[in-house]
């Protein structure tokens, strides 16, 4: 594309600007797809996909997230249900950071014979 144009120092400035808004443009897509169906719920499962966010939220530093689940190692989940747990963990660390003032939190998953609960 660049080889097609006549540069000038003008011309140069704004090919360079509009492809740092390409980029960001891209960057900002990924992250609105990745938040709408995350790639490792798909590929990996439930658990994979909470323990990846929770690791993506203690890396901004915002708080510190503590993921536990029991009785989830090899368990397949339907995806509808996967979907909605990992949405209102979503939610929930949301509304701590907004609202709690908190320091810490601890995401526990706890899946039985009979029952799945979230803490």
């Amino acid at each position: 594309m660049k080889g097609n144009l006549v540069m000038t120092p003008e011309n140069s400035k704004a090919f360079e600007k509009s492809l740092d808004m390409l980029d960001s443009s891209i960057s900002e897509m990924r992250r609105v797809a990745h938040n709408m169906m995350p790639e490792a719920l798909v590929k990996f499962g439930l658990n994979t996909a909470l323990k990846d966010f929770c690791f993506d939220v203690n890396q901004s530093g915002a708080i510190k997230v503590v993921y536990q689940s029991i009785g989830l190692e090899d368990t397949q989940l339907n995806q509808t249900f996967s979907i909605t747990i990992y949405r209102i963990v979503q939610e929930i660390l949301n509304n701590t950071l907004k609202h709690a003032n908190a320091t810490t939190a601890i995401v526990q998953l706890t899946k039985s014979k009979i029952n799945f609960q979230l803490r």
